[in-house]
């Protein structure tokens, strides 16, 4: 006979679940996880074309060329066809280049 290492966890159980079906039960815990996560990285930056950049600026001040800004507002484009008008997160870094990549997306 084999045993688990880690056994299952008991269910959390609360007051007006006695009254749903295991589905139902289900449904109601998880309605709080997000439906899909997407990952998105910034578009192409200077120190991208150019290393030496890093020699003279600080790395999170480095900002995007005019290529990674085409290539956040395409990104945003691609992701407005995915979510369509599903209410939308977005969790980035304080870094120039994320912050001008999620500029792009927004436009769109």
């Amino acid at each position: 006979m084999f045993r688990r290492a880690c056994p299952r966890a008991a269910p959390h159980y609360y007051p007006n679940h006695a009254f749903l079906s295991g589905g139902e039960r289900r449904q109601q815990l998880y309605s709080w996880l997000p439906r899909r996560l997407l990952l998105v990285r910034h578009g192409e930056s200077l120190a991208n074309v150019d290393r030496e950049v890093y020699s003279t600026t600080p790395d999170w001040r480095i900002p995007l060329t005019e290529r990674g800004r085409e290539q956040a507002y395409d990104c945003g484009r691609r992701l407005r066809q995915i979510i369509g008008d599903e209410q939308l997160y977005v969790y980035y870094s304080p870094y120039q280049r994320t912050r001008e990549t999620l500029e792009e997306i927004r436009k769109v």
